[in-house]
């Protein structure tokens, strides 16, 4: 499975990947989760994406001596897009005059910027080979599942209507399927070749940190069922990397 992944591949698991969060959404309708069971989901989310990151993405790269820096420069120029990105629109969200519907709007912003994001990894992970494009969409549906139904359970004890949290599943599915095929096309058809679509990636890869990591983690609380459950999401995704490979 060392090959480039065909465009029909891609956008099949982009779909599935942003159908995952309306999973997750499904299941908090019916579930009754308690906080702890929260705790645990959010955490499993910590450690997974820094899971991947480290046992699969990186090793895809064949870092070298002459690359590594070059390579993890490029991640941090990832990092800092995506993050100025994000700062520049929720400072311009509409609603900011509601705490309420400004919050709203912030989890609308964060479930589709996460699935952009996770679709130009899919679309760059595809170009390096199709165990790396279905390592990452295993991943990304995982997370994602678990992302839906804690924000969903979340918005319930809220008092929120889950109905006013579908539209953000349809356009996180929308949004992911969109963002990888017009990533691939630019790694395909651009005239992009190896180094650039490498490049890519690892922007890719660092603007995932952000979304997926950094801006969960100075949310959390840190307790111990979160730090045990990062770590057990850690540990599967280094577990599943050496299966795999």
């Amino acid at each position: 499975m060392s090959g480039e992944a065909s465009f029909a591949q891609l956008v099949g698991l982009a779909a599935t990947v942003g159908l995952a969060v309306l999973v997750g959404f499904w299941a908090a309708s019916w579930a009754m989760a308690s906080p702890f069971v929260l705790s645990c989901c959010v955490g499993v989310i910590m450690g997974i994406i820094p899971g991947t990151i480290i046992f699969e993405f990186l090793p895809a790269l064949n870092l070298t001596s002459g690359t590594a820096l070059v390579t993890l420069g490029v991640m941090a120029a990832g990092f800092l897009v995506a993050g100025g990105f994000h700062f520049l629109v929720r400072v311009g969200l509409p609603g900011r005059h509601s705490f309420q519907e400004g919050q709203l709007s912030s989890f609308l912003l964060a479930v589709v910027t996460d699935d952009v994001v996770e679709g130009f990894t899919l679309a760059f992970s595809s170009v390096l080979s199709v165990r790396v494009l279905l390592f990452a969409a295993t991943a990304f549906i995982f997370k994602n599942v678990l992302e839906g139904f804690t924000q969903a359970t979340v918005l319930q004890w809220e008092g929120r209507s889950l109905r006013r949290t579908w539209s953000a599943g349809v356009a996180a599915t929308t949004a992911v399927v969109l963002a990888a095929a017009a990533s691939w096309w630019v790694a395909t058809a651009g005239g992009l070749g190896d180094d650039g679509r490498r490049a890519m990636f690892a922007a890719a890869t660092g603007a995932l940190l952000y979304v997926s990591v950094f801006e969960l983690a100075r949310n959390l609380e840190w307790n111990r069922a979160q730090r045990l459950a990062a770590l057990v999401g850690f540990v599967a995704a280094g577990a599943l990397a050496a299966i795999v490979g």
